[in-house]
């Protein structure tokens, strides 16, 4: 094996930092982009953080509707109809979240038949 000259070990170490630097940062890519992100077209998909993110949203927009569904249920309990708005139930349950996580419409509310949903697209099913 030839044996490096004087000198010559800091290019060697310089050369392993580079290529180490560079696959952390193809990783920290394929993360966050996800695998289409070395595609040619550019079509990224959602990377395992920012889908975590997305699901945890989608979580709390459906735990959001629960609750405004719960506090749609207690003036029917006491006989007293349906609110005219959601607004109306912030006095009765303060707190409560009238728009979405993800995409920040206010949920559609219908005082006829008092149900509430969100109107973002792919959260119809909520």
């Amino acid at each position: 094996m030839k044996r490096l000259r004087r000198g010559e070990e800091g290019w060697v170490t310089l050369v392993g930092m580079l290529i180490t630097i560079v696959i952390i940062g193809v990783l920290a890519v394929y993360l966050l982009k996800g695998p289409g992100a070395f595609s040619k077209d550019g079509e990224a998909g959602p990377g395992t953080v920012v889908a975590a993110k997305d699901e945890a949203k989608e979580v709390a927009c459906r735990a959001n509707l629960q609750q405004i569904r719960m506090a749609l249920q207690m003036p029917q309990m006491g006989q007293e109809g349906n609110p005219a708005s959601l607004e109306q139930l912030l006095q009765v349950t303060p707190g409560l979240q009238l728009k979405c996580p993800v995409g920040g419409e206010p949920y559609d509310y219908d005082s006829a038949t008092g149900s509430a949903r969100c109107v973002h697209p792919g959260h119809e099913r909520f």
